[in-house]
This record gives C-alpha cells, structure tokens and sequence, in this order.
C-alpha cells in the first residue's frame, strides 16, 4: 500500500462527484433541451453529496472505509459552492 494512495484515490471520487457528474447531467439535458431552471435541476441532483449508504457498505464489506467517510465530508462540504456556481450559472 503506497503512502497517498488514499488521497488520490480521495479527490479522484470528489471530482467525480462534484465536476464529471453535474458536467454530464449538463451535457445530458442540454441535448435533451432542457435550460433555465428546468437545466438546474439535473445538475443539482447530480452533484448532491456522497450518501451514507456507501459508508454503511464500506463498513460491512470492511473495505475503505476511510475513503468512504472522507468522501462523504469532502462532497458535502463541496456541495454548496458547486450548487451555487450552477445555481448562478443557470438559473
């Protein structure tokens, strides 16, 4: 086990969460013409913070559990200047 590999491991999951999944719920309405508000809604749903479940299965499977907790301190914390930048963006 390399000393950092949880950190990459860490913010990779955050810019998923936070970055790729409110820019692909972007792209996918857009194609579907969505805009305004109607845009808004997709994107906020797709950068909601990591949910607890995935703690709750890390620590029954006992497998990064440290990477799961962090995740979801991390995307929750990130959540709200990602949601007002689109809010600001978009609506």
């Amino acid at each position: 086990h390399r000393a950092g590999s949880g950190r990459g491991a860490l913010w990779w999951a955050v810019a998923w969460k936070l970055l790729v999944m409110p820019a692909l719920a972007l792209l996918l309405g857009l194609a579907l013409g969505l805009g305004g508000s109607e845009l808004l809604t997709p994107v906020v749903v797709a950068c909601l913070p990591t949910a607890q479940n995935v703690f709750m299965y890390a620590s029954r499977y006992g497998a990064a559990k440290d990477l799961a907790r962090d995740t979801i301190l991390v995307t929750t914390a990130g959540f709200i200047p990602v949601v007002l930048v689109a809010a600001a963006v978009l609506g």
